[in-house]
């Protein structure tokens, strides 16, 4: 580390100078200068976004009703007219002159019709014309608006690209400064470097002491069981003891009544009676302290059996699967070797079985996913919302797909709810059955399909659906919601790419995820499918943080948040 007194370097003074940095640029977007050093404003206006272009409706056509006026029109001439053999002074005495006003009278009417139709498209042409002024006045404004917000960016660029210029010419002094800081880390390297030498050699040093206490408490153990029993036996002579002595008490509190000759002699007995029967309850109580020591070491011994019994089942199914892939490729290797193979036949590639790869599964699991303890401790917080859903019954258990090895079933069954789950994994459905729990194994896809409409209660997935394609998830979400009885919950964990270090490193230690879910795309897939109330609720912190003085409480509290927050998240959703 870097020796704050060294005079070659103020280590103090280059922290300060970089918090101010940090602060200064921090605050960078709040106020600028110009190159005359008067204040400007970053804050651009604000922008006022123009409603769209008003659609003017095209006015109806009018009806003139050009056929009957010309019908009209020809009847009223037809009433003028007078046969010409009338003479034609005479000629008007013999026009109908009462039908021609009445139909003059009409063609009239329609015309008036006419008129005020027409004057109402005119109205309605006129409120369409003042919304276009309008909004061309409004949009004349936006124009004005837009040309001062360009105004204000230009100024707010140039003042940032002076800035920029002083940012650059401090950046490169900082540069030189911790170049020089550097410089002298590696001077400090050597001396460090022997001391961790030192450190690792105490550290190999401290492994094998701890390696050969481990040997000694097993050997303790050993000897444990004996030792208890023949403590339990001396434990046993030492209350038969203190019985007879109580016998003994009593017979004597009987010679008391006698005469007052034998009284001194009786005492003495008594004192001798009572130290012996002192040293007999010391005697047990150390025997006590003893057996209890004893016992919390079997205990220990236990648990530490427990876990070795757990990982000898896990790598007995490992051997097994492998010895049923090596027996089946013996015999496949022995059919194609007999007589009459061809050599094509002998070099042709073996089919892949789809449970190959089932025990190296396995295996990743128990290295990476961690202790059956520890997973079930984590998804214990589900209990609750799968209770106070209410859907859950007999009839319609819970489903959950990709159930691995059981934890989650396995709590449920110890809380008192039914529960069942399918698995593609041969051997994890072997394990889960031999604890007891109701499982089948096939594709999660197509056992939920093959269910009725409505008859879960539940539906949940661990660690799943970040192994699916999008197609298969779509399908997998939509027949999720149809098997959900009204009320009923769906619960998704996947790993939370919001931590830096989970979704940019820890998620491909598994080759089968294919990409990370951020929470807000799993939260839209669940509302796309019709389920309500969806909600993505992080969890499994990181237990690692950063130093607390690495850097300000606001900068620290991001780092935090950003490399050491929650490892999982949960969408959960529910069907109405």
């Amino acid at each position: 580390m870097i020796e704050s007194n060294n005079p070659e370097i103020d280590v103090d003074e280059l922290m300060k100078r970089l918090r101010a940095e940090v602060a200064r640029r921090r605050d960078l977007g709040l106020v600028q200068r110009n190159g005359s050093g008067d204040a400007v404003s970053t804050v651009l206006p604000q922008v006022h976004f123009l409603a769209p272009l008003p659609p003017m409706v095209s006015p109806r056509r009018i009806d003139v009703k050009a056929d009957r006026l010309t019908s009209i029109l020809q009847r009223a001439r037809e009433k003028t007219e007078v046969s010409k053999r009338i003479p034609k002074l005479l000629r008007r005495l013999f026009r109908k002159q009462g039908g021609y006003n009445k139909l003059l009278l009409e063609s009239v009417a329609v015309l008036t019709r006419t008129n005020v139709e027409l004057n109402k498209r005119l109205q309605e042409l006129a409120g369409a014309f003042e919304i276009q002024n309008r909004w061309l006045s409004d949009l004349s404004s936006a124009r004005d608006a837009d040309a001062a917000w360009m105004r204000a960016a230009a100024t707010i660029i140039n003042a940032l690209k002076e800035k920029n210029v002083a940012a650059g010419e401090e950046f490169r002094t900082l540069r030189s400064e911790f170049d020089h800081a550097c410089e002298h880390l590696r001077n400090l390297q050597a001396p460090a470097d022997g001391m961790r030498e030192q450190e690792i050699d105490w550290v190999v040093r401290a492994t094998n002491a701890l390696a050969d206490q481990m040997n000694v408490l097993e050997q303790r153990n050993v000897a444990a069981g004996e030792e208890l029993r023949t403590l339990r036996s001396e434990f046993d002579r030492a209350g038969e003891h203190l019985r007879n002595l109580q016998t003994e008490a009593d017979d004597l509190g009987r010679h008391l009544n006698n005469p007052q000759g034998q009284t001194d002699s009786q005492d003495r007995h008594v004192n001798n009676l009572q130290t012996q029967a002192d040293a007999v309850r010391d005697q047990a109580a150390i025997y006590q302290a003893e057996m209890n020591h004893v016992k919390s070491d079997s205990n220990d011994a236990k648990q530490l059996a427990l876990r070795v019994d757990e990982r000898q089942n896990s790598d007995g199914a490992y051997l097994k699967s492998e010895l049923h892939l090596l027996n089946r490729r013996l015999m496949e290797l022995a059919s194609t070797s007999g007589e009459g193979a061809t050599s094509s036949a002998n070099n042709a590639p073996l089919p892949i079985d789809k449970h190959e790869f089932d025990a190296l599964y396995v295996a990743f699991e128990n290295q990476f996913r961690g202790s059956r303890e520890l997973i079930k401790k984590r998804v214990r917080v589900y209990l609750d919302d799968v209770r106070g859903a209410g859907a859950v019954t007999a009839d319609s258990p819970i489903l959950d797909l990709g159930c691995g090895r059981g934890e989650w079933l396995e709590l449920v069954n110890e809380n008192g709810l039914a529960g069942e789950g399918v698995d593609s994994n041969a051997i994890m459905v072997s394990a889960c059955q031999e604890r007891g729990l109701r499982v089948s194994e096939g594709d999660a896809l197509e056992y939920v399909r093959a269910l009725p409409a409505e008859s879960r209660g539940a539906i949940t997935a661990f660690h799943l659906i970040e192994h699916l394609e999008f197609q298969v998830l779509v399908q997998l979400l939509r027949e999720s919601f149809r098997v959900l009885r009204p009320g009923g919950l769906a619960i998704f964990e996947t790993p939370n790419p919001d931590n830096v270090l989970i979704g940019s490193n820890r998620f491909y230690s598994d080759p089968t995820h294919l990409h990370p879910l951020p929470k807000e795309y799993s939260r839209f897939m669940l509302q796309s499918v019709g389920f309500s109330d969806v909600v993505a609720s992080p969890l499994n912190p990181d237990k690692d943080s950063l130093p607390e003085n690495a850097a300000s409480p606001e900068l620290r509290n991001f780092l935090n948040r950003l490399f050491f927050g929650e490892q999982d998240y949960a969408v959960i959703g529910k069907k109405r």
